[in-house]
């Protein structure tokens, strides 16, 4: 179940962008941030469905972790960069 995605805010904007899919393993899968890894842009969470949803306050480029668990109980961890323009 790797994470590794690249994607792009706007300051100001609500965002709404999927950051991060799995496969493999035993669906259904439970995304969520890895707080070990950094932390996602202020006014940026990370659903349960692995989209970023927010409204971003800084532009720049943010890295941190996201992991996902399946419905055995497995998890994967993973890094998301988020471009965040203004």
């Amino acid at each position: 179940m790797p994470v590794s995605v690249q994607r792009s805010c706007t300051v100001g904007v609500q965002c709404n962008t999927q950051v991060a899919t799995a496969s493999g393993g035993t669906p259904a899968y439970t995304f969520g941030a890895n707080a070990l890894a950094g932390t996602t842009p202020f006014g940026l969470t990370i659903d349960s469905n692995g989209y970023l949803t927010g409204t971003p306050r800084n532009g720049g480029g943010y890295q941190f972790g996201i992991c996902v668990t399946d419905a055995a109980g497995e998890k994967a961890c993973g890094q998301v960069l988020v471009m965040i323009s203004t």
